[in-house]
């Protein structure tokens, strides 16, 4: 057992504090969130308070009062996908393959994207048992980048971590 702690950043709306300090963070279900139904974070307090500040729809909560709230997340490294890692990358890959030839073999192979990634994600979670996922993503436009090393072919790449399982965060206060 590898146990890791890692601080991260949750970008949100003020009136939802008292219920995420008395009852932790609640996931909104969508079925087409990124890494699949969890809570999400931000490696980076910067790109959380961007997130919270930015004008957006929260998957239909508008955010008018922003905060950013700290969190402690302890895990087992044996239950978290982290696609930095090659290692991970490959045996999501792998295990993609077979999630979508089970699609194919059930009929629902007309779910694509968004729906699809999500789907995905919400399968190794209760398949594996897995607590969170780490990636990475590369916006090709983003309000927060004051420009891009395109002639270096060096991509600024925004970490987010999906946290499936509540009992592993540890809210450290608002920052």
């Amino acid at each position: 057992m590898e146990v890791t702690k890692i601080t991260a950043y949750h970008g949100t709306d003020n009136k939802y504090l008292h219920s995420i300090l008395n009852d932790g963070f609640q996931c909104k279900t969508n079925d087409e969130h990124w890494l699949g139904n969890g809570v999400y974070f931000f490696i980076e307090y910067e790109l959380a308070k961007w997130w919270a500040t930015n004008e957006h729809k929260n998957f239909g909560n508008t955010i008018t009062n922003p905060i950013v709230i700290e969190s402690e997340i302890t895990y087992d490294r044996d239950y978290v996908i982290d696609l930095r890692l090659l290692e991970d990358y490959n045996w999501i890959y792998q295990q993609y393959c077979e999630f979508h030839h089970y699609l194919l073999e059930n009929g629902a192979d007309k779910i694509t994207g968004k729906k699809l990634r999500c789907a995905f994600f919400d399968w190794l979670r209760e398949e594996y048992d897995v607590q969170l996922t780490i990636a990475g993503f590369n916006k090709k436009h983003s309000s927060y980048l004051n420009g891009k090393l395109d002639n270096f072919n060096i991509p600024y790449i925004e970490y987010q971590v999906c946290v499936y399982d509540n009992s592993i965060c540890s809210i450290k206060g608002v920052v």
